[in-house]
């Protein structure tokens, strides 16, 4: 497969192409249903048939000869012919016995959540025949070393590991490898996406949609937008951004985008500024607190709405505060070197007009390394002593070296803060155990397994330090920075049950162990999902729901006005 183009052919681009072609991906619904069946087959039989292991077959290179033979073949039975070939390589006759699998008789409704191979008996375009070669292959499977993939039932990790040829030598790959891009995704999420069963529109119906895009997507934007569109489609909050903000934005809008030295933010339906460049503000009376209008006579609540769909998460609120975590809303095209900004300061609304060039630019670079790159960070104390002795402890930068001072502070401590709004550290989850009483179950697991589509729940428990236990009141600050790891610390912190409150907001809603998935062309995108399902103990949610406080603090303009933490105040009311 090496030897095959990965460049787009001059066809795509020529008249006749679009005239042929491209209009067969709008019109001939039959040709799409035909791809759509040819793309699961081949994504069911690389994770069902060990023969294409065994035999080393070149898998991504079977289905590439047949979307040419397909797509471009004229013979009327093209597609019986194209699905025959793929099954009798994959399909071997000695392996014709059933064989009711041990781990999926056993398995709970929960591990089998995601099972469902119906499609096959249900399918109008595939003979009997192929039907029960299909089914005699599920039906007799045995786990065995597929060579695409590791699971965690042969791994040290949480999550499956996809072991793919990245092709990725070129921004806009031809045709057939984007179709490739879309099947081998698609395939992934099946059969190995532990939250396969929260995405909201059903997953086959995104493959039909997907196919007629990925076929038009003959430019490297609009190959980028459509990789966006399918990495949204999966809902999930460890997948919201894929690439980083400038790739992104330019995507998914017309015309090249430049960043204009402001921060927006997101509240309560109003687009805010948030920060904005000292030199930027004097040019243009823009100050913190204002609310934007539109930029370039572009309207921000269509630009917010518009990067909405290309967000990965299943909560609004979510999506926002990722589109203002990365400063989406602060890149425009710049016509003529200028900006105009529409925007509202203490109810008046006002326009104002700057110039915009490179020079300009060049003048607003430290406040883009500072704000947009996260090239000079502000460092955080790991513990500190507040105000009636409360002890404030920040999970991000606390480790095994502060241990020995935190337990002295313990004594004098009238209650703690544990702040869960940044990345936790190992060490301070383990050092968490001093917040328990006693050992309890605080997390159940899922992590996929070897027969595809599959679940093994393991249920952890939590377990007391036996030498110190802090017993007095203890606040936990959540919110939406509060994701994947954090999150899990802040499950274990809720078995411990008594004085114990959680004051903020909701978390993110983004739990378990990244898994990783090689696309197709040179996008700078990196494809993640949540590769181990979290749940509590008796079940109940947290991927896309997030946990809740017990004491909601609402966003309000306020604080990005006064620079306040109305979290952190909000808890210090409550223990006062």
């Amino acid at each position: 497969v090496s030897n095959l183009k990965i460049e787009p052919s001059e066809g795509e681009f020529s008249e006749a192409w679009k005239n042929t072609y491209a209009k067969r991906a709008l019109e001939d619904k039959v040709l799409i249903k035909q791809l759509q069946t040819l793309g699961k087959i081949w994504g069911f039989l690389k994770y069902f048939s060990p023969t294409i292991t065994k035999e080393d077959i070149d898998w991504d290179k079977v289905l590439l000869n047949q979307i040419d033979s397909l797509f471009y073949g004229k013979s009327e039975d093209r597609f019986r012919v194209s699905i025959s070939h793929m099954v009798n390589l994959a399909y071997a006759d000695k392996n014709t016995e059933f064989r009711e699998d041990s781990v999926l008789k056993n398995a709970t409704p929960q591990e089998k959540i995601n099972l469902n191979n119906n499609w096959i008996a249900k399918s109008t375009l595939l003979t009997d025949s192929i039907k029960n070669k299909l089914l005699n292959i599920k039906d007799s499977f045995v786990p065995f070393k597929n060579k695409y993939l590791i699971t965690s039932e042969t791994s040290n990790k949480p999550a499956p590991i996809f072991i793919e040829k990245k092709y990725d030598k070129n921004f806009l790959p031809e045709m057939k490898y984007r179709l490739l891009a879309l099947f081998r995704y698609w395939n992934i999420i099946e059969y190995y996406d532990p939250y396969k069963y929260l995405v909201k529109n059903e997953w086959e119906n995104n493959l039909t949609q997907a196919i007629p895009r990925f076929i038009l997507a003959n430019s490297s934007k609009k190959y980028g937008r459509e990789l966006l569109r399918l990495n949204a489609s999966i809902s999930d909050g460890h997948a919201a951004i894929p690439t980083e903000a400038f790739s992104f934005v330019n995507y998914v809008f017309n015309g090249t985008l430049l960043p204009i030295p402001l921060e927006l933010d997101v509240v309560n339906k109003d687009v805010i500024v948030k920060n904005i460049d000292s030199l930027f503000a004097s040019k243009t009376g823009i100050k913190i607190g204002d609310k934007i209008l539109a930029i370039n006579k572009s309207d921000i609540h269509d630009k917010l709405h518009i990067l909405q769909e290309f967000v990965s998460h299943t909560r609004p609120e979510m999506r926002n505060f990722h589109i203002s975590k990365h400063n989406l809303l602060s890149y425009t095209v710049v016509p003529n070197d200028s900006i105009f900004v529409e925007y509202s300061s203490a109810g008046n609304r006002k326009v104002v007009a700057t110039s915009y060039t490179l020079t300009n630019i060049k003048e607003y670079a430290a406040f883009f390394r500072k704000n947009f790159f996260g090239i000079t960070q502000e460092k955080k104390k790991a513990y500190d002593l507040l105000e009636n002795n409360s002890l404030y402890l920040n999970c991000q930068y606390w480790n095994k070296q502060h241990a020995d001072t935190t337990k002295k502070l313990f004594n004098i401590a009238k209650n703690i803060i544990i702040d869960c709004r940044y990345y936790t550290s190992w060490d301070f989850i383990k050092f968490s155990s001093c917040f328990l009483k006693e050992s309890i179950d605080f997390v159940k697991f899922m992590s996929t397994r070897n027969y595809p589509g599959l679940l093994k729940e393991v249920v952890n428990k939590a377990y007391p330090d036996s030498s110190l236990y802090f017993p007095r009141k203890v606040v936990v600050l959540i919110s939406e920075e509060t994701q994947s790891r954090p999150e899990m610390l802040a499950m274990l912190l809720k078995a411990r049950k008594e004085n114990l409150t959680f004051v903020g907001r909701k978390t993110a809603g983004a739990d378990g162990d990244l898994a990783t998935i090689s696309m197709v062309g040179h996008q700078n995108m990196i494809f993640r999902f949540s590769g181990l399902r979290v749940l509590f103990p008796d079940d109940k949610e947290t991927q896309g729901v997030g946990i809740e406080p017990d004491c909601y603090v609402k966003r309000s303009v306020s604080e990005l006005v006064q620079g306040k933490d109305p979290i952190l105040e909000k808890a210090l009311d409550l223990l006062n």
